[in-house]
């Protein structure tokens, strides 16, 4: 029941949220000139709406405009996809997907930062702060719900959230948490 309403949440934001069209620059350029004096980003934001898909961006433009004449104003931010299913199901849990997002590495459903064998893959978040980076999270969720949790924790089932918190805090693996 709970995964039900999730969904239907997740559908409902999708469509009603900041997502309406860009009726006043129909022909927009979203080509971005690129600083060479600043190769590297000063931060980077990634935003995971979870359980959302293509298939719920193509519900909001059918809705809001069967026509297909105008896009979403998150249309442009858009740059690729990526195949989250895990390597032991083709319908995935967050954990799972999350640590494919956080890693690059695809792993079994319940799977928190860990490979198949359970060991520990590095993570994005931990890349950019051996960089110098400050890094960190703003969540919606639980703070120690699978998909923050693949990013700054390595832990064999995502049912274990107090070794989730345990680690956050042990690592220092984050500058800032907020949920």
């Amino acid at each position: 029941m709970l995964t039900k309403i999730t969904t239907l949440l997740s559908a409902s934001f999708a469509i009603t949220a900041a997502f309406s069209f860009d009726d006043s620059r129909p022909d927009v350029d979203y080509d971005y000139e690129i600083d060479e004096d600043h190769r590297l980003p000063r931060s980077v934001v990634m935003m995971i709406p979870d359980g959302t898909g293509p298939n719920i961006w193509a519900l909001a433009r059918n809705i809001l405009d069967p026509t297909h004449k105008k896009m979403l104003h998150i249309d442009p931010l858009f740059r690729g996809s990526v195949q989250t299913f895990s390597n032991t199901s083709l319908v995935t849990d967050s954990a799972s997907s999350a640590t494919a997002y956080s890693t690059g590495f695809k792993t079994y459903d319940s799977a928190i930062g860990v490979d198949m064998e359970k060991r520990p893959l590095g993570t994005i978040l931990e890349a950019a702060q051996a960089r110098g980076m400050v890094v960190g999270m703003i969540v919606t969720s639980r703070v120690t719900h699978a998909t923050p949790a693949s990013f700054a924790a390595h832990i064999h089932d995502r049912s274990l959230e107090n070794d989730i918190a345990d680690q956050y805090c042990a690592n220092a693996n984050l500058d800032f948490l907020l949920g």
